[in-house]
């Protein structure tokens, strides 16, 4: 894992270095391709030598491959390319090889493109995905053209299935075409093993039913799902997400409130005063903490050893890619970005230098920083050079209350749970409900928010509404007051790991006579000794900001580009929220030049994680996000989204 995590620096090395010169507009000459071929250590190599006007990306189009493969393979790039310069080119099979060496491996087929005939056809000639096709032929995707060759996979090929991958130094994991076998080490948890394969809990369940019954064993040998890209019109049918995200036009509230009162919000329209600008180029400038002087002397050895890694983790380097991956995918669209990345580190003196910066001073919108304490220094900086600003994380209230151009991405805790109780009461309201505290104060200030919400409708329709002070009355208070003829809703706002995980237990030993849909906080997900089974049982609830539904087509689709730009898996939620957050303001500020705040809710694009409806409080004020996601653990292991 530390190996891969090194190759990723290098990686993040190899993109931080040219960023501008990959996502300018490309404006570089023509490369002519070298038919000079090399051996280097077994390795078979094109040696090409640099001409007068080409860039490390034109040269890496023209031989379709990556230009982190060209870094790679030649360091010295890293400080740039001059004319005369040899770099190695590798030739990867299937990327840049030729007609004759494709052939000869046996694994494809070349297909001449007829006049006429479409990818559709050609993929229907041959019995394969047209996905399948495109992914080998990077050009396919601009359309085809007459004469054009294209590989087409070959079924008469067979593969050595005996050299299965192993993914680890040590053997303990095995992979096959649809499954990771992870063999279960000493004092391992499903917990951990979630987090080392970025899966969630639930999906390791449903692929291994005898853990719901029988736990986890050491020297157990269990399946961990890959994600498959077949065919994007069958999704698996077990995690469903129900509604679809409402995008409605900008809402300004009129007054601020105790609680939440969506009655009181009015529409402003995004109305024909804002026209379509179609913005060519959007400079975004990224404040992001890459600690480039530690991580550029990672010793390649303690790497290799786990005695050294990324600092202070890889959170910052997957937001980065999931951005550049969403540039990538606007580029494809014909917006074109010229990224400005700027290393802020965590240091108020590097903060103030980084806003000297003249460049940043010219660009569309900024997006960071990612440390609370620096953003009202970056807002009062946008308010007086009139550039949006974006915090991608959670935002103390002072970074939105005096600049108009500014944007919370993520609620806080107090506004998700305003946000979690509404959702909640309009749902449950017809139940009977049981709120179980332990006369905490901050217990009791979550409680007093959802009756708020709840009660609010008590004058129409009577409402069953019960407390229980579990210290004063424990478990057998909360069964006087449970019914058999009516769905239970037990509110539990603790964050007492104990408590909560004695009480889980108990609740779903109930649940053959008693209907039960408990309701709770988000940090029992990483309550590692809750038996996950248990939270099914109870038809668990809670919310996040970071909810992915891994069989909806889009997500499947970003998942295959990002495996297949860095060779690497996207994190929940870094990877997801990056490429969510450049898609949206980028295509805002394509669309309506810096006048599209009162248009952000009416972007077109469905984002892969959070769903997104930005509320001003007043003309002031800027934008805070509300809307989070409420989530449902199914009996049958499925986790469902139930709100729009």
């Amino acid at each position: 894992m530390q190996q891969m995590n090194f190759k990723r620096l290098i990686i993040f090395l190899t993109f931080l270095i040219f960023t501008q010169l990959i996502f300018a507009q490309d404006t570089t000459v023509i490369v002519k391709k070298s038919n000079n071929k090399v051996f280097i250590d077994g390795k078979k190599y094109y040696l090409h030598t640099v001409s007068k006007g080409e860039t490390l990306y034109s040269i890496a189009k023209a031989y379709n491959i990556e230009t982190k493969d060209i870094a790679t393979e030649n360091p010295e790039v890293f400080e740039g390319i001059r004319p005369s310069q040899n770099i190695k080119i590798p030739i990867i099979s299937g990327k840049n090889s030729t007609i004759e060496e494709i052939l000869s491996e046996g694994k494809y087929k070349i297909h001449k493109v007829e006049k006429g005939q479409t990818l559709y056809s050609i993929a229907k000639q041959y019995n394969v995905n047209v996905n399948d096709l495109i992914n080998l032929n990077n050009e396919a995707k601009d359309g085809l053209k007459t004469d054009q060759l294209l590989k087409i996979p070959n079924p008469e090929f067979v593969e050595n299935k005996t050299d299965l991958p192993i993914s680890k130094e040590d053997g303990n994991v095995v992979q096959d075409e649809n499954f990771i076998y992870h063999k279960v080490k000493k004092k391992q948890t499903l917990y951990s093993i979630s987090k080392e394969y970025d899966v969630d809990i639930d999906v390791i369940i449903k692929n291994n039913p005898e853990l719901g019954t029988n736990g986890l064993k050491e020297g157990q040998t269990i399946k961990i799902p890959k994600i498959h890209f077949d065919d994007f019109e069958k999704p698996h049918t077990s995690v469903v997400q129900k509604d679809t995200t409402a995008k409605p036009d900008i809402i300004i509230k009129n007054e601020i409130k105790e609680h939440l009162n969506y009655d009181s919000l009015i529409n402003l329209p995004c109305d024909s005063k804002n026209t379509i600008v179609n913005k060519k180029v959007i400079k975004v400038g990224l404040l992001i903490p890459f600690f480039t002087d530690i991580n550029m002397l990672v010793d390649v050895d303690k790497a290799v050893l786990n005695e050294q890694g990324f600092f202070p983790n890889t959170h910052f380097l997957d937001f980065y890619e999931g951005a550049l991956l969403a540039i990538d995918t606007l580029r494809k669209q014909n917006i074109s970005v010229d990224l400005l990345v700027l290393d802020t580190k965590n240091d108020s003196l590097t903060i103030l230098k980084t806003l000297e910066n003249a460049e940043l001073k010219q660009v569309d919108i900024i997006i960071g920083p990612f440390y609370q304490q620096y953003l009202d220094l970056v807002s009062e900086f946008g308010k007086k050079y009139n550039i949006p600003v974006i915090s991608p994380l959670n935002a103390q209230n002072s970074f939105t209350e005096n600049n108009h151009n500014t944007f919370a991405y993520i609620p806080d805790f107090k506004l998700q749970t305003e946000l979690f109780s509404c959702v909640i009461a309009s749902k449950y309201s017809d139940n009977n409900i049981i709120c179980v505290h332990n006369n905490n104060p901050e217990e009791l200030d979550i409680l007093k928010c959802y009756k708020s919400s709840l009660l609010k409708d008590s004058l129409t329709k009577k409402i069953l509404y019960n407390e229980i002070n579990y210290k004063d009355k424990g478990f057998t208070g909360i069964e006087s007051l449970c019914k058999t003829d009516n769905e239970n809703i037990i509110f539990v706002p603790s964050t007492d790991q104990a408590f909560v995980t004695n009480l889980v237990t108990k609740l779903s030993l109930k649940t053959d006579k008693t209907p039960i849909t408990l309701i709770g906080l988000p940090v029992w997900r990483k309550y590692d000794n809750i038996e996950l089974n248990y939270l099914h049982k109870l038809k668990f609830h809670t919310f996040t900001n970071a909810f992915i539904n891994y069989n909806d087509s889009n997500t499947i689709n970003m998942i295959k580009e990002y495996r297949f730009m860095f060779k690497n898996e996207p994190s929940n939620p870094y990877s997801f929220m990056a490429y969510d957050i450049f898609n949206l303001f980028i295509k805002a500020i394509h669309n309506y030049d810096k006048n599209f705040l009162s248009c952000i809710n009416s972007i077109d694009y469905k984002p892969i994680m959070s769903s997104f409806r930005f509320i001003s409080y007043n003309q002031a004020q800027g934008f805070i996000n509300h809307s989070i996601s409420v989530i449902k653990y199914e009996p049958d292991y499925s986790i469902i989204r139930i709100n729009n």
